[in-house]
C-alpha cells in the first residue's frame, strides 16, 4: 500500500471535485478542505477568493471579520486548510465556501512558510 502524506488525504477525501459535483443540498459542511489561493477580489464587505486544488477551482467568500486577523497572511499564491467549512449551493448556480476565521486551521504562504493561527 502507498504511503501518502497528511495533504495528498485531505485532498483525496475532501476535494473541490466532490463539491462541485454535490447536488441537492442547499447548505452542507466539509470537514476538511486544503486549497490554494488563486485570486482574492473585494466584494464590499468580505473578500471573493478563488480557490483551487488539484481536482478544480471554486469560489469562496471570506467574512468581513476573518479580514480583519487574516488580511496580511492570506494572499494568492498562500495555501489555506479549512475545517469545518460550510459550502452553499445557491439554485441554479454553482457551490461556493463560506469561510470564516473559525474555519481556517492554517495558513501556508506562497514559499510555504507556516502561519500561526490562532
Amino acid at each position: 500500500m502507498e504511503e501518502m502524506s497528511v495533504g495528498q488525504f485531505i485532498t483525496n477525501k475532501f476535494n473541490i471535485r466532490k463539491i462541485l459535483l454535490s447536488k441537492g443540498s442547499k447548505v452542507f459542511r466539509i470537514d476538511y478542505l486544503l486549497v490554494s489561493v488563486k485570486s482574492i477580489v473585494p466584494a464590499d464587505p468580505n473578500l471573493i477568493l478563488v480557490v483551487t486544488d488539484k481536482t478544480g477551482q471554486m469560489l469562496g467568500c471570506l467574512h468581513k471579520d476573518a479580514i480583519a486577523t487574516y488580511r496580511n497572511s492570506i494572499s494568492p499564491g498562500s495555501t489555506i486548510l479549512l475545517c469545518d467549512i460550510s459550502v452553499y449551493v445557491p439554485a441554479g448556480h454553482n457551490p461556493y465556501l463560506l469561510i470564516t476565521g473559525c474555519n481556517i486551521k492554517h495558513i501556508f504562504d506562497g514559499i510555504f512558510r507556516s502561519t500561526n493561527v490562532p
